[in-house]
């Protein structure tokens, strides 16, 4: 299938959101590379069926946490695989995210989880997290985990795999076109971020 027929494919199908968008990707390109990174000096591609496979590994463990529609899910990272999973399980799901900067100051990113009402917040790595454990102070925020390869009860990869892969959920059904996907922050550098 030529790249100009599948574009006209995907937006003649009356595509409604960012869900939908997806689900029809995985049809059309499910063998299809979709994310190459780097592990261990080595590019490792994953395909659009295994994003789809992980964004509803994701969306099971959200669920498991009792993350209901309109909630709000955190992440403070770079660029990542993770971001782009976690960013869909919680569309999938109904729930908003709010992504932050790896690099964000610790204080921005505390501003942001009252602000937002950040439910539950995920660090791409172990230093991040203990620095939002030890310095984030929010009623809302029930739990912090990890990306990382580290041995913790937080990892986030131990809970993520511990999930069935449940495809198709009657859950997915519920969000429509007027759902908030995201809830994105300025700079703050001329004052308080901005959603």
């Amino acid at each position: 299938m030529n790249k100009k027929f599948a574009f006209n494919n995907i937006m003649s199908s009356h595509i409604r959101t960012l869900v939908e968008l997806q689900k029809h990707s995985h049809k059309l390109f499910h063998n299809r590379n979709l994310f190459g990174f780097n592990k261990n000096n080595l590019i490792v591609w994953k395909t659009y069926n295994d994003w789809y496979k992980d964004t509803n590994k994701y969306s099971n463990f959200l669920l498991s946490q009792k993350i209901n529609k309109g909630d709000r899910i955190g992440m403070i990272s770079n660029n990542s695989y993770e971001w782009a999973t976690l960013a869909y399980a919680t569309y999938m799901i109904g729930g908003v995210f709010v992504p932050m900067y790896q690099n964000q100051l610790i204080e921005e990113c505390n501003y942001i989880v009252n602000n937002s009402d950040i439910k539950i917040l995920f660090c791409n790595n172990f230093k991040k997290y203990k620095s939002c454990v030890n310095n984030i102070d929010s009623k809302n925020l029930d739990n912090v985990f990890f990306f990382d390869h580290q041995d913790h009860p937080q990892n986030a990869y131990n809970h993520i795999n511990n999930k069935k892969n449940i495809l198709d959920s009657n859950l997915y059904n519920r969000i429509n076109e007027n759902d908030i996907a995201n809830i994105i922050y300025t700079s703050g550098t001329t004052g308080k971020p901005k959603g």
